[in-house]
């Protein structure tokens, strides 16, 4: 792979070569030269550069595709690779894939920029994720830099082994009859003070979060319930605010691989967020909304976050209960920082920045633009806005 090739096609056909030798055969790489191949490695109306992209029942299955290009800066195979998966996807449903109804389709994507090899995950939940598994690997360097070529020589093992594993996932769906809910999280345990409780998923709470309605069952009890899978979160914080009457009530804060934490908390049945309230009642949160915001400061915490999405509304029998949500970066005032996730299109307070302290006045400055330029009986301009947006 570290050779000059006169065009993209014959570096192709070498790594698809030098693949099936390390393979010993186990994997067929599908090419685009066989009669048989221009439609195993057809993607919709794409020729890839090979597929791994076996018969499983009466459906085809990406297990993993390649993207090649003769040298690097002619093209990207990485957004090339997504598109591939993506018609992929979009040829499941078309075709009524049973994988497509009962996985999110797990693949493997290799890229090769000239030299340069790099793989890659894919899988729709439902819209498509795409993550990088490894760096850049630089394959002509494995003649003279012996710990490089351990390194590369480990992940292409470790890729074998795992796309016969996927291949096996696959069989097993397909020979299983079982009801499968691809698109919902696997964590189904949660660890509570009372014990071990079940996890069932109902649906998504918003397409774009990792947001969760579910069930909690115990051996006792079952309650509706909120799952959020966060990297922070502060249990304090929450809880302080629960006790405030300000919280729906935290039942579990749990650790999980890769710096991750599930958080489960009561459903907000009967609350809707702020930001698509009525405007009548939203005229009568504000004062409300902020001896709330003045209660959690002076238990000495800072929330970083006091968004109308992020603050929960309820209007019965005309009295107006909100509760604050989202506590991933609230914590003790003087302790809790700002994370580098900062969104560059939210009016920040002037000394809000990446790992500055959150204060109280930046949670007023929130609220304050939660408001702003609202006279009693209008909603705000950003209100009419977002009132306009949505329809």
């Amino acid at each position: 792979m570290s050779g000059i090739f006169s065009d993209e096609s014959q570096r192709a056909d070498a790594f698809r070569c030098w693949l099936e030798l390390f393979f010993d055969d186990k994997i067929e790489i599908q090419s685009v030269e066989s009669n048989e191949a221009s439609q195993s490695s057809r993607i919709g109306e794409r020729k890839t550069d090979g597929s791994i992209y076996p018969k499983i029942g009466r459906d085809r299955v990406l297990l993993a595709n390649l993207e090649v290009k003769s040298e690097p800066g002619n093209g990207d195979c990485y957004i090339h690779n997504d598109a591939y998966y993506k018609e992929f996807v979009i040829k499941s449903r078309k075709r009524g894939s049973e994988f497509y109804n009962r996985t999110c389709l797990p693949a493997f994507l290799i890229d090769l920029d000239g030299p340069n090899l790099s793989i890659s995950g894919a899988v729709c939940v439902p819209f498509i994720v795409c993550d990088r598994l490894t760096g850049i690997l630089p394959l002509d360097r494995i003649t003279y830099d012996h710990a490089k070529a351990d390194d590369i020589a480990r992940v292409f093992l470790a890729l074998e082994k795992s796309i016969h594993i996927l291949k096996d996932y696959y069989k097993s769906v397909c020979e299983s009859r079982e009801v499968i809910y691809p698109w919902f999280p696997c964590i189904n345990e949660i660890n509570l003070e009372e014990g071990t409780a079940t996890i069932k998923y109902k649906k998504r709470h918003s397409t774009h979060r990792n947001l969760w309605i579910v069930e909690i069952q115990t051996e006792n009890t079952q309650e509706k319930g909120l799952v959020k899978f966060t990297q922070t979160y502060s249990k304090e914080a929450h809880n302080t605010c629960f006790e405030l009457g300000l919280a729906p009530k935290l039942w579990s804060v749990n650790n999980l691989q890769q710096g991750w934490k599930i958080v489960v908390m009561e459903y907000l049945e009967e609350y809707e967020s702020l930001h698509i309230v009525d405007s009548e009642i939203f005229s009568q949160t504000k004062s409300v909304v902020k001896n709330a915001t003045k209660s959690f400061h002076d238990s000495g915490y800072v929330h970083g976050d006091l968004r109308d999405e992020n603050i929960m509304v309820k209007y019965k029998n005309e009295k107006v209960d909100i509760k604050f949500v989202d506590f991933d970066w609230a914590g003790r005032e003087g302790e809790a920082i700002y994370p580098e996730s900062l969104n560059p299109a939210i009016n920040w307070h002037v000394d809000v920045g990446w790992h500055k302290l959150i204060k109280r006045e930046h949670d007023h400055h929130l609220v304050d633009n939660i408001y702003l330029d609202m006279p009693d009986d209008k909603p705000s301009k950003k209100r009419r806005r977002l009132s306009e947006w949505m329809g």
